[in-house]
């Protein structure tokens, strides 16, 4: 299932300060042409963001097989066993960052 958000960071009329996310339960991004077609999605509905969960991704999956042009990735695998991992795809016009909350976690925080 997915479900595509958009809210508004403040309170004007502001078209520009609204950020769309596309959440998606993917159950494997690990498959041919999954990563193409998420793209595709993405670009087509105007998105700033993808987070995606069950992305199946492991240590065998290079960040080069799962770039785009207009995405920027970050990913957490499942260390063990099939399935889990998550993932955020982050529009290369956005303003944002990564930072670690700890050493077995992660947390997105995305600015303009």
């Amino acid at each position: 299932m997915c479900v595509t958000l958009c809210e508004e960071l403040n309170d004007d009329d502001d078209d520009d300060d609204d950020m769309s996310v596309f959440l998606l339960n993917a159950t494997s991004l690990a498959k041919p042409n999954a990563i193409q077609l998420l793209e595709t999605e993405l670009l087509q509905m105007q998105c700033d963001t993808a987070l995606i969960t069950e992305s199946w991704f492991n240590k065998y999956h290079q960040d080069a097989m799962l770039l785009t042009q207009v995405y920027s990735l970050y990913r957490r695998d499942h260390r063990f066993g099939k399935g889990g991992g998550v993932c955020a795809y982050i529009c290369i016009t956005q303003s944002h960052y990564l930072f670690s909350i700890c050493t077995k976690s992660k947390l997105w925080y995305f600015t303009r």
